[in-house]
């Protein structure tokens, strides 16, 4: 083999080995930023397509809470979730009595997440579960209250919640 051919050989086996060295560097997670702009509790249609959306065949993402941490849950990362003004009602109950299912229930936290509203004044995220004061007498204005508490953080989650108001979860629920 001639000298200039071996150089040749020998250049591409040190592109090969970068190469390899390149494809082989871990990918590092980026932080995913959910913005809710639909006030029901309704779970996400495709979990882990890293898309907060609850109808696929609507155009544009239609982006519940609930939807939001099942997608943040479903991604790497410490993630954010923006909630606007308005009161949003968790309303599905958890009807297995399971492990933790972030489609039911309380909301599931198991590794970091912001979560911001507009104001504490104006965001609230609703439980249903409340009675009279000084009293056992249930006061809700939901036909079904969720009957759970509104987040439970697991081994792993930190939650940081700012500008927003947490009413009516059952404290009572280990």
């Amino acid at each position: 083999m001639g000298r200039g051919l071996r150089n040749v050989v020998a250049a591409l086996q040190v592109v090969a080995m970068v190469g390899g060295l390149i494809v082989a560097l871990p990918v590092t997670a980026q932080a995913a930023t959910f913005v809710v702009n639909r006030f029901d509790d309704v779970a996400d249609a495709n979990v882990g397509d890293g898309n907060c959306d609850v109808d696929a065949v609507t155009e544009d993402d239609q982006c519940t809470l609930r939807a939001a941490v099942q997608e943040s849950e479903a991604i790497a990362g410490a993630d954010s979730i923006s909630v606007p003004a308005g009161t949003f009602r968790l309303t599905i109950p958890d009807t297995e009595g399971g492990p933790p299912n972030p489609a039911n229930g309380d909301l599931d936290i198991s590794q970091p997440v912001s979560i911001s509203g507009a104001s504490a004044a104006t965001t609230l995220i609703d439980g249903g579960n409340r009675t009279l004061l000084g009293t056992s007498n249930p006061c809700s204005d939901l036909a079904s209250p969720l009957n759970d508490r509104l987040f439970e953080i697991e081994s792993g989650g930190t939650a940081n919640l700012s500008d927003l108001a947490l009413l009516g979860g059952d404290p009572g629920i280990a």
